[in-house]
């Protein structure tokens, strides 16, 4: 996929640029809806945004999951995971109702791994929600909220 349009420099923040066609890079402050916008209709490919979470954080939100412990999915036990993903259930009724029970424990528990720091989903979903006229949510499915934030070990 190719840009099919010019980011207008004069308009973006300096701290705007394109390292690859199909990567916007920019840091945290500003993030705003024209970048999602250009997400969404294939402008740019990703959106990397320097700096969202500090290496110190990073270096502590790691040892903390690595404390909490991973475990095997289901249906590729070779890679590991906090959280179960929607995709393990392959729409299989049991699986699918189990998915739900452990959603919002997923999510706790990936809190606490990441504990004292916020979740960098959490943060995500915050600034997401501040800049995105309809904001950001959970996603819900069946009418129950779905599980965000996976962390692998591959």
């Amino acid at each position: 996929m190719e840009i099919s349009a010019v980011i207008d420099r004069a308009t973006e923040s300096s701290s705007v640029e394109l390292e690859n066609p199909q990567v916007l890079v920019l840091g945290r402050e500003t993030l705003n809806a024209s970048h999602i916008k250009k997400l969404a209709t294939g402008q740019c490919s990703v959106l990397h945004i320097k700096g969202f979470v500090d290496l110190a954080a990073c270096s502590v939100i790691a040892q903390g999951a690595l404390n909490y412990g991973y475990s095997a999915y289901l249906n590729v036990p070779s890679v590991r995971r906090i959280g179960m993903a929607f995709y393990e259930t392959e729409n299989k009724p049991d699986l699918v109702a189990r998915y739900f029970v452990v959603a919002q424990q997923n999510l706790e528990n990936l809190r606490r791994a990441c504990a004292p720091m916020m979740s960098p989903l959490d943060l995500l979903r915050c600034k997401l929600d501040e800049i995105w006229e309809a904001g950001a949510c959970l996603q819900t499915l069946y009418g129950k909220k779905m599980f965000v934030g996976l962390s692998r070990m591959v």
